[in-house]
């Protein structure tokens, strides 16, 4: 008989405050960051009350939004570059965003 088991995504800590880049706290999430994605291409991060509420249900509400377009609409977004744009398939869907933590700015 097969053994079947779920595989769980790993939630991350990040409210710690001395969460401080070159800290032995920053160093512990690096390899756990590194790790998450290694073994499952992703983690949850917890801000604890680093982020409002309001803020969080905001955010995910606009992504709720982007991926509820129809799937039509979603093929027109293309990009010159390799493995940017919209992916979606019968599995998974993912969009891939350039620069994301770059304050202000923007690249097409």
């Amino acid at each position: 008989m097969p053994i079947h088991s779920q595989a769980k995504i790993p939630v991350l800590d990040f409210s710690n405050e001395d969460l401080k880049p070159g800290t032995s706290p920053w160093l512990s999430a690096r390899k756990d960051v590194c790790r998450a994605l290694e073994e499952y291409g992703c983690f949850v991060a917890e801000l604890g009350n680093r982020l409002p509420l309001e803020l969080h249900n905001s955010m995910f509400g606009s992504v709720r939004e982007l991926f509820d377009f129809p799937t039509e609409t979603k093929k027109k977004v293309t990009s010159e570059r390799a493995l940017h744009g919209n992916f979606p398939n019968a599995l998974y869907e993912r969009v891939m965003i350039t620069n994301a933590t770059a304050r202000n700015k923007f690249r097409s």
